[in-house]
């Protein structure tokens, strides 16, 4: 297995950690790795694997046999004639056409393998560039190197993303450049027809994804942001150029047409979330409609929630509930829907809260005053019940029946909001919840459902 084979080999491999730019797959079953200081490729299905090495490509480009040296390899035997460490570690690995593979190396140097048989290359050439980012002012952080690539008919096109380092704070951090040549070109010198340096949105702190579209040539970048203080994604396309291979321009994507933006208008409507629920006949009848409404909204919702249209995962909600309801405990084990163990920690958490701030105004309940459902089966019946036991009838002075009504009301009132308020707090405590689980991971272009389509993936 890979495992035991790196395991073995020790002193060849420096148990670097790999990153998803540092792996690609030719095939559902054939993958290649950049795992410092070689390139492997794995076939899972068999467990066969290759150690690729430069010289003994360009030996086989030469017609020499290598079968000698690639045993010696796979057997360890590593004397200085024969030391598959013969290139810079691969900082970034893709595939094009599940023919060729593209590796850009620590210090800069960009090489194209080809692939006839299974696992080893017969085909290694250097890509001649010298105006990608200094190795020196690379960043050391995950995913800051990636390729993308793709094949045109005789044309391949590489796109190449380096995030730096203490270069120019005016500017983006991330630098993108797209290079062009012939598939078929055996001369190193004549491999690169064209490098376009593009032009990067200065919010734009870290890439995401990168990703070629495989009719047309045209380039997406999804990019993590923190404009105005606030982290988001932003999704860049760079179209077709009658003069070169992209456009250097990119075409931003508006925050408010994208997943985040759609997530940033959920959070600003349960910011502002209130419902009129003040016809009820007492309180107990408003919380319920209260409870009602909110409970629909987080449940049943109108709109995306989170920037998706999924269904409430039940353990964002019970985390949120955990971190805002004092003493609160999972009730998962009762078998108990997540909508009734919702409702359940709400009315905790307003009896707590009504025991820290006691009403300045006794408050007057009535057990009849809430119509129960035949059979009395609903979730609020089971609470609304449970929550008034105890709490006495309280008979007021008739001399003072007009100005406590006032004072009745106000404090009707206050306690519907305050119950309101804690459902939005609920609601964006969810909200902050889901919102960690939906981090993008990747965006690549659907041709073939139109060139301005794309997926994300999170």
């Amino acid at each position: 297995s890979i495992p035991h084979f790196i395991e073995a080999r020790q002193g060849y491999f420096s148990g670097a950690e790999l990153d998803s730019a540092m792996v690609t797959f030719l095939s559902s079953s054939v993958l290649v790795m950049g795992l410092a200081p070689n390139i492997l490729a794995v076939n899972v299905d068999s467990g066969n694997l290759e150690i690729w090495s430069q010289q003994q490509t360009l030996a086989e480009m030469n017609s020499q046999s290598i079968f000698s040296k690639a045993s010696d390899l796979l057997l360890g035997r590593t004397d200085d004639d024969n030391n598959a460490v013969d290139m810079p570690p691969a900082s970034a690995i893709c595939q094009a056409g599940g023919e060729y593979v593209f590796s850009l190396h620590s210090d800069a140097s960009i090489r194209r393998w080809r692939l006839v048989h299974e696992l080893y290359p017969t085909e290694v050439l250097t890509l001649k560039v010298d105006s990608l980012a200094s190795p020196q002012t690379w960043s050391d952080s995950s995913g800051a190197v990636s390729l993308a690539a793709q094949l045109y008919q005789s044309v391949y096109a590489l796109a190449i993303s380096i995030q730096t380092v203490g270069i120019d704070e005016s500017k983006s951090p991330c630098q993108l450049t797209v290079i062009d040549g012939s598939q078929d070109e055996q001369e190193e010198g004549d491999l690169v027809r064209s490098v376009l340096n593009l032009t990067v949105p200065k919010a734009a702190k870290s890439l995401v994804g990168l990703d070629l579209a495989s009719e047309r040539c045209s380039l997406t970048a999804l990019f993590q942001s923190n404009e105005n203080d606030l982290d988001s994604t932003l999704l860049v396309t760079y179209p077709p150029s009658v003069v070169s291979i992209v456009s250097s321009e990119p075409i931003v994507t508006p925050h408010a047409n994208t997943l985040d933006g759609v997530a940033s208008s959920e959070r600003a409507r349960i910011t502002n979330l209130s419902f009129s629920v003040s016809n009820g006949t007492c309180l107990e009848e408003d919380l319920h409609s209260v409870d009602a409404a909110f409970l629909k909204y987080l449940f049943r919702p109108a709109f995306p929630r989170g920037g998706t249209g999924a269904v409430t995962r039940p353990s964002c909600v019970r985390s949120a509930i955990r971190k805002l309801v004092p003493g609160h405990y999972s009730t998962t084990a009762e078998n108990m829907s997540i909508e009734l163990e919702t409702l359940r920690a709400m009315h905790d958490w307003r009896r707590i809260d009504s025991r820290r701030v006691p009403s300045p105004v006794p408050r007057e309940t009535n057990s009849t005053a809430v119509p129960a459902t035949p059979g009395g089966t609903t979730v609020y019946d089971a609470y609304a019940r449970h929550d008034q036991d105890g709490t006495p009838d309280i008979n007021m002075d008739e001399s003072d029946v007009e100005g406590e009504e006032d004072l009745l009301d106000q404090e009707r009132e206050a306690q519907v909001e305050s119950h309101e308020q804690r459902w939005r707090e609920l609601l964006l405590a969810v909200w902050n919840e889901e919102e960690r689980l939906l981090e993008p991971l990747h965006v690549s272009s659907l041709q073939s459902v139109g060139p301005a389509n794309f997926a994300l993936v999170r």
